[in-house]
């Protein structure tokens, strides 16, 4: 179904399509939301009347302020509608009043943030998310703070000929780290006739900066804004690379509205939240595509069938390349869904998970869609599977009530191994135990007047290796209770994890058939953080180590020289993995019992190395992301991490170790590998690393 028109209700939830050709159409609130549709015939000449009543409509009431409490009137409230599949997923809501407040009725949105003519944008406020039936029938309160003064930049955008373009869009990335803390969306400013643009919300610092305009090829570049004098910028858009070609089946027919992207392999950070490089199509009824205006660089194409096909690119400005699709021959999976008395059930969710292969840990889903609902005979059929080893997961259908996302939905009532595609029928029975449901219920013991986001982790045994997410419940902040079901007989283990907390754990749960299991709460009220003094052996502080407690909490913040605090966690032994650049890697036992005073220790000595990375191709600014891989004389893995890159012709990584022999690995996601093998001794030693694809 295509679109073929939009519009925005007015605040009396009024609208009107003009021009259009007499005939039936279908109109719709939200194509990503559950909405009543309405018909409308429109006839020559005449107007029709139509009434359109929305599902799961929201009532938010905002008030912007600033960093001092003080209301601020006339701040534009942004928000992102992750349901709009045509036209702009951000987009200016409305005004605040005198009061500081604006207040919006519509369908739900996902995000919202203020920003203000001279002020730093507020961070984004996350929306309660579910389906229409969730969504809180009473109005939803958000307060959102304003930054500190912006900055200024200037610019024109021009196409690749030094002309003015008007109506591009300008992005400016408010944070330039790999994940935001601030979690602020970049700013996005629209240029004028004559090509100029200017924002005046930016903070302080280097930064990226993208223009964009259909028919062109995005300009992404480096600013540094100042709060001192405005940055002036010219942006010059590009040609762009293009990429065509056919795509067919494994008979050699032309496949029709086959789905066909492509996009840079690396991101722009701060940026690419609001704006992305991708270029999509569909083929046509030949089976051809045609993508124009690609982003130079190294690309990645994908054609989106089953298997999926992928290849890499790298493309220069103005450079037109051809890719031929073939799909690949694949099978069918055909099956009946029973009862321990053959009864057919319907609504059960059959998923097929191709079987590890040698080296990996998990397997993969397969086939269009990788599920298949049965039938009210019980039968179900999977296409486009490859003809391989699969584990089949069996889940129960959905209760009426609860949310088909939630944590229950997600665990199998049956799971078979070593299943390949075939036409005869594979018969699925679901025994007395496997058909009876139980739940399990608790709560979580809060600081006071503490309301943070949580998330609850159920980790079923069944699980195992299955190739699936984790399945996870999450509650909204001031939710203290919960019950998670209904779900089968067997053992688990529940996480929870809340924001800017550690992780708690209730382990080696035994649910038995339709019982209620009541667990003890989970005393976040009971943590404290973890304090840890680190000295060198002469008494100097140990500044800028990387400590990270083996529980998988986040890392510790340096909170003053050699002083270093992590998440408030519950008491318990804990191993503190610890890293510098001047001493060697080390790990200290700490048994917590909740004390306030910090744990002391001293780090040993250790080589100063310094390794060197430089991209495959120079730039004025490196960003990108980095796994390094550290192995000792005997194999042992001493270093897995993943590191931010942020450097200039090149980027050096320092870090302190033993004499002895090392084996070294990095990747940079976009930019290639290298290996090297180093001779550690006593004396600081500096290795260049230049990356190779």
């Amino acid at each position: 179904m295509r679109s073929l028109a939009q519009r925005t209700s007015d605040d009396g939830g009024k609208l009107q399509f003009d021009d259009l050709a007499p005939g039936i159409y279908r109109l719709y609130a939200s194509r990503g939301r559950s909405a009543a549709g309405s018909e409308a015939t429109v006839v020559a000449g005449g107007v029709s009347q139509f009434t359109l009543a929305v599902e799961g409509d929201v009532r938010l009431r905002v008030s912007v302020i600033d960093e001092a409490r003080q209301p601020q009137p006339g701040a534009d409230v942004w928000c992102y509608d992750a349901y709009v599949y045509d036209g702009e997923r951000e987009r200016c809501l409305g005004r605040t009043d005198r009061a500081g407040e604006f207040v919006f009725r519509g369908l739900p949105l996902y995000s919202v943030w203020a920003r203000q003519s001279g002020r730093q944008p507020s961070p984004t406020h996350d929306l309660p998310q579910g389906r229409p039936d969730d969504t809180p029938r009473e109005e939803i309160v958000v307060q959102l703070v304003i930054g500190a003064a912006g900055c200024s930049v200037l610019g024109s955008v021009v196409d690749p000929h030094g002309q003015p373009v008007p109506a591009a869009r300008v992005f400016v990335a408010c944070d330039d780290v790999i994940t935001p803390v601030s979690k602020r969306m970049a700013l996005r400013v629209t240029t004028d006739a004559a090509g100029k643009f200017a924002c005046d919300e930016v903070p302080a610092g280097e930064r990226s900066i993208v223009a964009d305009a259909p028919g062109f090829a995005a300009a992404i570049a480096r600013i540094t804004t100042s709060p001192t004098e405005p940055v002036t910028t010219n942006l010059a858009l590009q040609i762009g690379a293009t990429l065509s070609g056919r795509v067919a089946d494994d008979a050699g027919r032309p496949m029709a509205g086959v789905k066909v992207t492509a996009g840079a392999r690396s991101v722009v950070w701060g940026v690419n939240t609001s704006w992305s490089s991708e270029r999509t199509t569909n083929t046509d009824v030949e089976g051809r595509y045609r993508l124009e205006a690609i982003c130079p660089g190294a690309i990645e194409a994908r054609v989106h069938v089953e298997p999926e096909a992928v290849r890499e690119f790298q493309f220069v400005d103005g450079q037109q390349q051809t890719w031929d699709v073939t799909k690949e021959a694949s099978r069918c999976l055909v099956g009946v869904v029973v009862d321990s008395q053959d009864k057919p059930l319907a609504g059960w969710r059959v998923r097929p998970v191709s079987e590890p292969k040698p080296g990996m840990r998990r397997g993969r889903p397969g086939g269009p869609g990788q599920e298949a609902r049965t039938d009210a005979a019980g039968r179900f059929r999977l296409e486009a599977m490859e003809d391989i080893d699969h584990r089949v997961f069996v889940f129960a259908p959905v209760v009426v009530g609860q949310s088909g996302r939630g944590a229950a939905s997600m665990v199998p009532r049956v799971v078979l191994d070593a299943v390949r595609p075939s036409p005869t029928e594979l018969v699925v029975r679901i025994d007395a135990a496997a058909m009876a449901s139980g739940w399990i219920e608790g709560s979580i013991a809060m600081p006071e007047g503490m309301q943070a986001k949580t998330t609850l982790s159920l980790y079923a045994k069944v699980l195992s290796g299955g190739g699936f997410s984790v399945p996870q419940e999450r509650l909204e902040p001031g939710v203290t209770t919960f019950r998670l079901g209904p779900l089968p007989a067997g053992e688990y283990d529940l996480l929870c994890d809340i924001e800017g907390r550690g992780r708690l754990a209730q382990r080696h749960l035994r649910l038995s058939p339709d019982e209620t299991l009541r667990l003890p709460p989970f005393a976040a009220d009971a943590q404290r953080p973890l304090q840890l003094v680190l000295r060198h052996a002469d008494g100097r502080p140990a500044i800028g180590a990387d400590v990270k407690l083996r529980s998988g909490l986040d890392r510790c913040r340096e909170t003053g020289p050699g002083r270093y605090e992590s998440q408030p966690v519950d008491v318990g032994q804990y191993e503190a993995i610890v890293r510098g650049p001047d001493f060697a890697l080390c790990t200290f036992a700490i048994e917590f019992t909740g004390q306030t005073e910090p744990f002391e220790r001293t780090v040993p000595a250790g080589t100063a190395v310094q390794l060197c990375l430089k991209p495959t191709t120079p730039r004025d600014r490196w960003i990108g992301a980095m796994q390094v891989w550290i192995h000792d004389a005997e194999g042992v893995e001493v270093v897995r991490d993943m590191i931010q890159v942020d450097g200039k012709q090149d980027f050096v990584w320092p870090i302190g170790l033993l004499p002895g022999t090392y084996t070294v690995k990095v990747s940079v996601f976009g930019d290639g590998s290298a290996t090297a093998t180093l001779q550690v001794a006593g004396t600081p030693l500096r290795v260049d690393l230049p990356l190779a694809k």
